[in-house]
């Protein structure tokens, strides 16, 4: 379910000429005169007399003719029907009852949020998408509405677009945390790890274990383990149930190369939780990285059983074939992936890469293309992009896509000395073996 509603319940003033609806954040409407406005209040009748309403407690404005006002009464039963239909998790039936809500466009103002979070919770997303777009268009400051449209997108996983509206809510308060680690966690799910940090820093200090543990995550990442162990340990401290920390030490091991270790942590998570995948796939990419595939391998298998539609242990097994060479086998995998998550940028991007590894270019380049219509704004798929163009010998192209991928991340390093080659081969420049 979506983060909130636009809720709507009306005054009535039977003596107004005509028809002023007022919708204020608290999620009430009341349905007056508007006498007077200046920059900071909105002066309205009220029984008795005036009364001045701060601009910060309106949500929005609706003016209209009486006989609008009625029609907006008219599909007021429906919108309520449809408020009712979402408590209740029928999403599609709440999602039918707030079209038949529709009516004049500034009633459609309030319409259109929850008609878009209702189609996203059914899982429309083609339909949800076009009513966050028009709510949106229409209310570019709410927050709620951006909150619930940037939410979308990162459950879809078009993380440039909710980066793009996360910051947007986050540019009307600066002081939700909430918003920023939501930002930094889109960061860092397309690999944009440096500017996922800097957002993490400018949070300091940070007491929520849960946004703690990202920032480890992204420490990792960043290679930076030492910073990371500190924070991963005093969550434990905090909360010893909690198992992402545990993993994220194992992880550390991994990369150290103190596989024995990495093996302990996974498998005490184990005995805690014996359906944890985590931890299972865990000692499956433990083996992997030791070089044992076959353990990989036997690991991986108990790991689908346990959970058939988890994309890591299918992704890992994607990773056995590619280094075995079996490159139809990686691909069946990454695709079988796919139908699970089928707007997951890294397995589109994987699967780019395999095609390129299989002397395919034509297949990377359209596989390419199929990322980019799921989000433009993935970096690495444009740095892999140009690699695709580079084979196909079209250098111009090659280079516009490394440019690309280089305006969306500045940081990512392939991308940067893929393109400086290109520049000293297009001068006539020699090119040593380290670049």
């Amino acid at each position: 379910m979506f983060l909130s509603f636009l809720f709507l319940s009306f005054l009535s003033n039977p003596f107004s000429l005509s028809a002023d609806i007022l919708q204020l954040k608290n999620g009430n409407a009341i349905e007056t005169n508007i006498l007077k406005e200046d920059d900071e209040f909105m002066t309205v009748e009220a029984p008795g007399g005036k009364v001045k309403i701060p601009k910060n407690d309106i949500q929005t404005v609706w003016r209209g003719s009486r006989e609008g006002l009625m029609e907006v009464r008219g599909k007021e039963v429906f919108f309520r029907k449809g408020l009712e239909l979402y408590r209740q998790g029928r999403f599609r039936e709440a999602s039918l009852s707030f079209e038949k809500a529709r009516g004049p466009e500034e009633w459609n103002k309030l319409v259109y949020h929850n008609l878009a979070a209702s189609y996203a919770s059914a899982g429309e997303v083609k339909k949800a998408e076009a009513n966050f777009t028009q709510a949106l268009g229409d209310t570019p400051d709410n927050f709620e509405t951006l909150l619930n449209a940037a939410h979308f997108y990162k459950t879809t996983g078009q993380w440039g677009k909710a980066i793009e509206v996360y910051r947007k809510a986050w540019n009307n308060r600066r002081d939700d945390e909430t918003v920023a680690q939501e930002i930094a966690y889109c960061h860092a799910a397309i690999g944009q790890y440096g500017r996922a940090l800097e957002i993490y820093e400018s949070l300091e200090p940070i007491h929520d274990i849960f946004i703690l543990n990202n920032k480890a995550a992204v420490l990792i990442r960043l290679d930076q383990h030492q910073k990371a162990s500190e924070i991963l340990r005093r969550i434990i401290q905090a909360d010893p149930r909690f198992d992402k920390p545990l993993l994220n030490l194992a992880e550390i091991s991994i990369k150290e190369k103190r596989y024995e270790d990495a093996e302990f942590r996974y498998r005490a998570v184990l005995a805690s939780d014996p359906q944890n995948i985590g931890a299972q796939v865990g000692l499956a990419r433990t083996a992997l990285a030791r070089g044992d595939d076959e353990a990989a391998g036997r690991y991986l298998d108990e790991a689908i059983l346990m959970s058939p539609e988890d994309l890591s242990a299918g992704l890992l097994r994607a990773q056995l074939a590619e280094k075995a060479m079996n490159y139809d086998e990686a691909i069946v995998q990454y695709e079988q992936a796919l139908k699970y998550d089928p707007k997951n940028l890294s397995v589109i991007n994987n699967l780019a890469l395999v095609y390129l590894k299989k002397d395919d270019p034509q297949k990377a380049l359209s596989t390419c293309k199929r990322l980019f219509s799921v989000d433009e704004k993935y970096a690495k798929g444009h740095a892999n992009a140009g690699l695709v163009y580079i084979i196909l010998n079209d250098a111009d192209n090659a280079m516009r896509e490394w440019n690309r991928a280089l305006e969306l991340d500045p940081d990512l390093r392939e991308a940067r000395q893929n393109k400086e080659t290109l520049e000293k081969i297009l001068k006539g420049d020699e090119i040593s073996e380290k670049a």
